[in-house]
């Protein structure tokens, strides 16, 4: 385990803000920490040889999951994110999926375009090219749902500064620490999921990220569908009786998000370079 330091301030000085389980180990307990400029982040936390052993695990959703909630989730994300994509008329489009995992959403963009893809994952192999930092060049990078455990956050930037074409885009979606259903749930929130969620993110903290690394915001838009994922995924016990509890909540945690953008499940930040 290592201590680190603030990412955004480099500050020391921090206050416990959560204490939190291993979902797959509920004797291994970690703690969350809320810095002085107010970001939160995992402390102390496995290093980065250590982390790898907490990704093996068989019930990983990302890696392993035949739920056929999470699979139809899955596609409707996967359709969002493409129109997304593809709203920006990229000419021979080349893509890199940063923290790509087990190629999924690569494998849903090739089978709708023809763009050149790029893997990158320390973690799991692909079966798509690693790219070559000096002599390929994307359009557009994408996080989904990876800078949260992410160690080093200026060498990610860095890295995809130097193979982001000068009028390129970077589109970062991370769940929302001010999250309607965290408020709930508390440390059961499945978004904290220690140790594997290092950083824990703000509107106000990615844009102090993204300004740090010389990067801006353009747009922001809100991934209502996780709000249906999380609520699920946070209930432990029965799931059918959490399944049915959570349809019960879903609408009121929607209007919430509806009326006041702050309280987001997730939210997709597409950005450039300043």
């Amino acid at each position: 385990m290592e201590k680190v330091s603030c990412s955004i301030c480099s500050s020391d000085n921090s206050d416990l803000y959560k204490e939190v389980v291993n979902r797959f180990d509920t004797s291994e307990f970690f703690h969350i920490v809320k810095c002085e400029c107010g970001f939160i982040y995992l402390n102390p936390r496995p290093s980065i040889s250590e982390i790898k052993s907490y990704y093996k695990n068989k019930n990983y959703t990302p890696h392993k999951n035949s739920s056929k909630i999470y699979k139809y989730l899955q596609m409707i994300t996967f359709r969002w994110k493409y129109n997304k994509l593809i709203k920006h008329n990229f000419n021979n489009c080349q893509l890199l999926d940063f923290g790509s995992g087990a190629d999924d959403f690569l494998d849903y963009i090739s089978s709708m375009t023809n763009w050149k893809l790029f893997s990158h994952d320390p973690f799991i192999d692909s079966n798509y090219p690693i790219i070559d930092a000096k002599n390929d060049k994307c359009n557009i990078v994408t996080m989904w749902h990876s800078l949260e455990h992410v160690h080093d956050i200026d060498g990610a930037f860095n890295f995809i500064d130097s193979i982001l074409e000068k009028e390129g885009l970077l589109f970062i979606a991370v769940p929302n620490i001010d999250a309607i259903e965290m408020k709930i749930f508390g440390s059961s929130w499945i978004a904290f999921d220690a140790p594997r969620h290092l950083h824990h993110f703000s509107e106000d903290s990615i844009h102090k990220i993204l300004s740090r690394n010389n990067f801006k915001i353009l747009t922001i838009h809100t991934l209502l569908q996780d709000t249906v994922f999380n609520t699920y995924s946070s209930f432990t016990g029965n799931k059918i009786l959490a399944f049915l509890i959570s349809l019960l909540l879903l609408p009121f945690l929607l209007l919430i998000i509806f009326l006041n953008n702050k309280y987001a499940s997730s939210k997709l930040y597409i950005c450039s370079r300043k």
